[in-house]
C-alpha cells in the first residue's frame, strides 16, 4: 500500500508526492506496457509451459515432483500473472 512509504519517505526526506507520482507511473508502464512483451513473446511461436505437481508417497519422505497433465502455452502464464499482479495492486491501493 502506497502510505505504508510514508514513514520511510520522510526518513529519507523524500517528498512523498514525488513518490507517489513516480509509483504510478512505475505501474502504469507496467499495466500498459507489459501486454506488448506477452504479443513479442507469442511472435516466437509455441513454448510449451509444463505445470509441475508435488506427489508425496506413503512411507517415503522424498518428495517427487510430476509433470502435470498437458503443457499450456507460455504466453498465456505469463498474461495469467499479469492479470493477477494488476489485480493484487488495485486491492493493495496503487493505481490512484
Amino acid at each position: 500500500r502506497p502510505n505504508d512509504f510514508k514513514p520511510l519517505c520522510k526518513l529519507l526526506s523524500i517528498d512523498f508526492k514525488e513518490f507517489k507520482a513516480i509509483a504510478k507511473n512505475m505501474v502504469s508502464i507496467y499495466v500498459v506496457n507489459m501486454p506488448l512483451y506477452f504479443d513479442e513473446v507469442q511472435k516466437l511461436g509455441s513454448i510449451p509451459f509444463y505445470r509441475k505437481k508435488l506427489v508425496k508417497k506413503r512411507g517415503n519422505s522424498e518428495i517427487v515432483w510430476k509433470v502435470a497433465d498437458k503443457p499450456i502455452e507460455f504466453v498465456d502464464v505469463l498474461r495469467e500473472h499479469h492479470i493477477l499482479r494488476c489485480k493484487s495492486l488495485e486491492e493493495l491501493g496503487w493505481f490512484f
